[in-house]
């Protein structure tokens, strides 16, 4: 897994774009159908730019609809009782780790530069992260909106996908597949962790 996660941590934009485009298309679906009586092919055979502009405003009430909801659910999942941290193997482990305020901390008492560069790097990767959760949640609500819509992209691709030419089919396994691995590392472990990489008995040049 740690290996799966190095090799997609380095298309971790690019997953986020992959995010972005998938939302705006399932929107642009779920737009047609409710508000301009057209199906997904009817859309984009004659787009005109009031349609665009109309997608993109309900694809960003989709996004922050989602992230309320994804807020609420953390929320929930924080009240829950959960083990005795002390007595957690990866509280264990990350104990030898700097939290980010103890990097941030450190690199101001002692001036060092380089510490908090790490810090902020580990700052950007947690809001990353946060917002690739977000739009993973905005696709999925949008996915299953989808499947309950007559019509729709999502329906007609398992209602036709037997008769698709092979290589159609590997596009769409290949894409489905590294959608789900990018979601399985982008949700593996604690990644939005307070914990950084950065071991306390690391030394760092200022």
């Amino acid at each position: 897994m740690n290996s799966l996660y190095k090799y997609f941590e380095d298309f971790s934009k690019l997953f986020y774009w992959l995010l972005i485009l998938t939302s705006w298309l399932l929107t642009a679906d779920i737009v047609g159908l409710f508000f301009l009586n057209k199906t997904f092919s009817d859309i984009f055979s004659d787009l005109k730019i009031s349609e665009i502009l109309l997608i993109f405003m309900v694809q960003t009430i989709f996004i922050l609809t989602s992230m309320v909801i994804y807020r609420f659910i953390q929320f929930i999942w924080i009240l829950l009782p959960k083990t005795n941290m002390k007595n957690n193997t990866d509280y264990k482990i990350n104990r030898d780790y700097y939290t980010s305020s103890e990097l941030l901390d450190t690199a101001v008492k002692t001036n060092n530069q380089t510490m908090y560069n790490h810090f902020k790097d580990h700052k950007d990767e947690l809001k990353s992260d946060l917002n690739q959760k977000y739009l993973s949640f905005t696709v999925v609500l949008l996915l299953i909106l989808s499947l309950f819509l007559e019509n729709s992209i999502l329906r007609y691709l398992f209602k036709n996908f037997n008769d698709f030419a092979t290589i159609k089919k590997l596009v769409i396994g290949l894409v489905i597949t590294f959608d789900l691995l990018g979601l399985l590392v982008l949700f593996h472990g604690d990644n939005s962790s307070d914990y950084t990489d950065i071991k306390k008995e690391d030394n760092f040049k200022k």
